[in-house]
């Protein structure tokens, strides 16, 4: 099997409030998608803002290596700079830019990692804008869009960095069946081209519509404090 594309070991992550919380180890391989299953208050989130860098991770409790390059001990700026290249993140409540439209908020992690405009970046964005059902949307404004829309802006945002890793948190929460399927056949064709993924979700369906595209899929289960 490859060396793992993410390893993680906190075993007890303390909150800036005191608050500690027990996590698993894992890793994420090359080909692989991880479900983080659990309850609220489990960890979820918690190992996914760790994974991605979204959530300062002190090397005293623990380690984060993505490539076996350790990103604890880092600084906010360090950390952003991960994304969208090295790890790309899907959180479940969407945020783009009301003054931007479609094609150019699917574009804005690249300018927020100082990359320079490029015409590789643009075709893979429009390609997955396409594949999510979104081809007809390109320069649409936000407001403009149903929920589950600005979801899959979210996700072509994420697939189209073509980044190592992307950790996603409850990816198909606002999708209706058709559009969930959609992003499940994207998820699958990022992974059985070498991607790793690392999500959370309690969508039973969404899980199934992975298997159904043939991902590689291993579950976590996280016990509730």
């Amino acid at each position: 099997m490859a060396a793992p594309r993410l390893q993680l070991n906190v075993p007890n992550f303390r909150f800036a409030n005191g608050r500690t919380i027990t996590l698993p180890a894992l890793e994420v391989h090359p080909g692989e998608i991880v479900v983080l299953r659990g309850r609220s208050g489990s960890g979820k989130s918690t190992l996914l803002h760790l994974a991605c860098g979204v959530l300062a991770l002190p090397p005293e409790l623990g380690d984060a290596a993505i490539e076996a390059q350790s990103i604890a001990g880092l600084d906010q700026t360090a950390r952003d700079r991960l994304r969208p290249r090295t790890v790309a993140w899907i959180p479940q409540r969407v945020h783009l830019l009301s003054a931007l439209d479609v094609m150019d908020n699917t574009l804005l992690s690249f300018r927020f990692a100082g990359a320079k405009k490029n015409e590789g970046d643009e075709r893979r964005a429009a390609s997955q804008l396409d594949s999510l059902g979104l081809g007809a949307l390109h320069h649409a404004m936000p407001e403009t869009l149903s929920v589950g829309q600005a979801s899959r802006v979210s996700v072509a945002r994420a697939l189209a960095a073509d980044p190592k890793l992307i950790c996603a948190d409850e990816p198909s929460a606002s999708l209706d069946r058709e559009s969930s399927a959609l992003v499940a056949k994207a998820f699958a064709r990022y992974a059985s081209a070498g991607g790793a993924m690392l999500l959370a979700t309690h969508d039973d369906e969404f899980v199934q519509q992975l298997t159904a595209n043939d991902a590689s899929i291993r579950t976590i289960s996280l016990e509730s404090p």
